[in-house]
């Protein structure tokens, strides 16, 4: 059973391309085919609906009109028809840290389909994230809300931030050294507003971007910097007592998104009991905002 009628996919595709060739090609049929169904659309409509121009092909007027009428509920349909077909591949993104919480999900995913693949994308901050970045990813973890997020499932907790530093240095010395980060935590907005509250305390501005979280931890360890980290991150860092020590900042909260097209974590209350299963946090489940595209 198609989900969509052919003729729907065949116009769209037509009226997208601009050429019967170009949109056969873009269908994975032989133009003869694709050309007939256009004209029976037209017969069964009773109207024109592509002129030839020196381009190729172009909507006429009525053809116009019956694009711009579907066009919004073929996106959708699409949409609906990717979030719960069986998914072998997935494209997941991550804005700012990987917190512990990224590996219980795609653990639950591939606990759920063995047979997924997983495909992880690191977003950098200065990039940014546009809608056509967003509209191919089915999952996404980011430290930053959307104000109009692709997806059908939103669920957030809050984190408090800590302070690493060296052990056997007095607030007054560690205040002193650089901060050492990795680049997609340093360049996110949380961290530019804590840095900037911490200088006013007398902490340095100086900043060392190192993404490789063993070397950074040397560096503190060495008494050489200091660094801002997640709380649930204690647990992976395994930060010996006698080299480093940590600062609960407990004015300074950070909020995690995680935000989902997947078909495996439809389920959101499950999901939810197997986060809080795994580590201390408490999700909540955010109602998902109309899709706009």
């Amino acid at each position: 059973m198609e989900f969509m009628s052919k003729r729907v996919n065949y116009f769209i595709a037509v009226a997208q391309e601009g050429s019967i060739t170009k949109a056969a090609d873009r269908l994975c049929i032989t133009p003869s085919p694709l050309s007939k169904r256009i004209k029976e659309l037209e017969e069964n409509l009773k109207i024109t609906l592509f002129e030839r121009t020196h381009q190729g092909l172009s909507l006429t007027k009525e053809g116009q009109h019956l694009y711009s009428d579907i066009i919004a509920h073929y996106e959708e349909l699409n949409r609906i028809k990717d979030n719960h077909k069986e998914k072998r591949h997935i494209q997941v993104g991550v804005y700012g840290p990987v917190p512990p919480h990224v590996n219980t999900v795609i653990d639950y995913l591939l606990m759920k389909n063995p047979a997924l693949t997983i495909n992880l994308v690191r977003l950098t901050p200065t990039d940014g994230m546009n809608r056509n970045e967003l509209n191919r990813l089915n999952l996404l973890f980011s430290i930053e809300p959307l104000p109009t997020p692709p997806f059908s499932q939103h669920l957030c907790t809050e984190e408090r931030l800590l302070l690493v530093h060296p052990v056997g240095q007095k607030t007054e010395q560690f205040r002193l050294l650089p901060w050492v980060q990795s680049m997609y935590f340093s360049e996110t907005p949380i961290f530019k507003h804590c840095h900037a509250q911490l200088q006013q305390q007398g902490f340095s501005r100086e900043l060392m971007n190192i993404d490789n979280l063993h070397l950074r931890l040397n560096l503190i360890r060495q008494g050489k910097a200091i660094a801002l980290g997640l709380e649930s991150m204690l647990s992976v860092m395994n930060v010996n007592e006698r080299e480093c020590s940590s600062i609960l900042l407990s004015n300074t909260r950070l909020t995690h998104h995680i935000y989902s097209n997947v078909a495996q974590l439809n389920d959101s209350q499950q999901v939810m009991e197997h986060l809080a299963h795994q580590g201390a946090q408490q999700w909540k489940k955010i109602a998902a905002p109309a899709y706009v595209n």
